[in-house]
């Protein structure tokens, strides 16, 4: 069966002015040893499914850069396939994998240059130009969720 995972539904515009207005949201399928669970879209208009991009394990966490490109799935199975998986918006494909150890919760920064990932470790902060960990915030390694502030200065991780 399916679920919906997503902690909040997420909606984007992306493209032209007759884009899509798309939200995004986590689905549970598949057995353990052929997991198909990912992510998928549904056009909030129309109400007509986009496709899933297969994570193989539950997406604990969705975001959605601030441009509307570019959709983050923490992927959670506590497994070495753990980490943050980076989709195009526009075209459902996956286009980078970060690995991090026990993703559970994301955050965007206003101007979409970094992504915060609580996990295992504390947070990760990961520029999302190379898609790379640029730093572990430790002390947080029970950390949930990530809020950002506004103007990007603040970070709350409960």
């Amino acid at each position: 069966g399916c679920g919906w995972l997503a902690a909040s539904v997420l909606a984007s515009s992306v493209g032209t002015a007759d884009a899509q207005v798309r939200a995004w949201y986590g689905v549970l399928a598949g057995t353990q040893t052929n997991n198909t669970s990912g992510v998928r879209s549904v056009d909030l208009v129309t109400g007509a499914p986009g496709p899933k991009v297969t994570l193989g394990a539950q997406a604990n966490d969705i975001v959605l850069s601030p441009d509307g490109r570019r959709v983050y799935a923490a992927r959670f199975d506590a497994t070495a396939q753990d980490g943050l998986r980076v989709i195009d918006a526009a075209t459902s494909q996956l286009v980078a994998s970060v690995p991090i150890r026990f993703p559970l919760g994301l955050g965007v920064s206003p101007d979409g240059a970094k992504v915060y990932v609580a996990a295992a470790g504390g947070v990760n902060v990961v520029a999302t130009a190379t898609h790379t960990i640029t730093r572990v915030i430790t002390g947080l390694q029970d950390a949930r969720n990530i809020a950002v502030s506004a103007d990007g200065r603040w970070g709350y991780a409960p």
